[in-house]
């Protein structure tokens, strides 16, 4: 089992972000931005190309549920809103493979 991150790439309406996942589930996605985001720089509606360890990656849609900016850094959560059944499967058995191991993306 791999112990790589899950790298997340988020499009927004004036933005684009390459981060790495903090945590994962079928429901949603938070991560990590190094440097902090002004109100008019987050769009509700993303899409997101998601990679996870040995698999290809794969594009969801989401809508930014959650911001908590500390000094210049922040994280965010997505909730999924178009996540096709093969990759909610694909993020299902990963989250059960972390879970077994013992630890989170």
């Amino acid at each position: 089992m791999t112990h790589e991150p899950v790298e997340v790439q988020v499009m927004g309406g004036t933005f684009l972000e390459v981060v790495t996942a903090l945590d994962i589930s079928v429901g949603g996605v938070c991560i990590y931005v190094a440097h902090g985001f002004s109100q008019p720089e987050m769009s509700e509606q993303v899409q997101l190309i998601m990679t996870l360890p040995g698999k290809k990656p794969f594009l969801a849609k989401g809508a930014i549920r959650h911001l908590t900016v500390a000094g210049e850094s922040g994280r965010f959560g997505v909730e999924f809103t178009e996540l096709d059944q093969v990759h909610r499967t694909v993020i299902e058995n990963y989250v059960e493979q972390m879970l077994t191991f013992g630890r989170r993306s």
